[in-house]
């Protein structure tokens, strides 16, 4: 694509080498600028508007809600129950000890931190 685009300012095959280097090169500085800004959208932690981040904090406190009830109905050596506890573990532990969503991303919620309560 770039090629095409260097042709279009007649810049023929290897003279483009430069600039394409130098593209490739101001691109990856930009990149790593931007590198905690992307983290932060895809985490959950900042980036989202109120509304959709709500309404995917709502989502995924159903889901693990269904999975929590879930899990406590099975027989405890059952492959299903420790299945839905592999996927529990992937989400952080609220004040009573059970699973909950606190972030509107799945990776949001694995990466968040578990608050501990001192009895």
């Amino acid at each position: 694509m770039l090629s095409a685009i260097l042709s279009s300012f007649r810049v023929a095959g290897k003279d483009q080498t430069p600039y394409l280097v130098g593209i490739a090169i101001v691109f990856g500085f930009l990149l790593s600028l931007l590198d905690d800004p992307i983290y932060q959208r895809i985490e959950g932690r900042a980036g989202w508007p109120r509304w959709q981040s709500r309404w995917r904090q709502q989502r995924w406190k159903g889901i693990v809600s269904r999975i929590y009830k879930r899990q406590g109905e099975l027989d405890q050596n059952s492959p299903e129950r420790a299945e839905l506890w592999y996927l529990l573990r992937q989400f952080p532990i609220d004040a009573e000890g059970k699973p909950t969503a606190t972030r509107p991303t799945r990776i949001g919620n694995a990466m968040a931190p578990t608050k501990v309560v001192m009895r």
